[in-house]
């Protein structure tokens, strides 16, 4: 069997990342939220986050959506946690 039939048999999933922004105002620490503009759940407030892309890393992909949606980039990042639970997102399986 070669790798591509192998591989096209395999469920395929969504892959997303947040971005959990941490800063301080004044002195006191704050948290970087913002309204969902998608379902499910628009409206409601949300990490910065998006899907990762065929052609790049987690990490990649947090930055590209860290810059899209905030405009910041070049900033000390690191995966904190992966979470897997098989329900944890109402609109698919992430």
């Amino acid at each position: 069997m070669n790798a591509a039939s192998f591989y096209a048999k395999a469920p395929k999933h969504l892959v997303a990342v947040d971005c959990i922004i941490f800063g301080f105002d004044e002195g006191r620490l704050k948290l970087l939220i913002m309204q969902r503009k998608v379902a499910p759940m628009a409206g409601e407030w949300s990490l910065v986050g998006g899907f990762v892309q065929e052609d790049e890393s987690t990490d990649e992909a947090a930055g590209r959506v860290l810059e899209h949606t905030t405009g910041l980039d070049d900033i000390y990042m690191n995966q904190l946690h992966c979470y897997g639970n098989v329900n944890r997102d109402t609109g698919a399986r992430v």
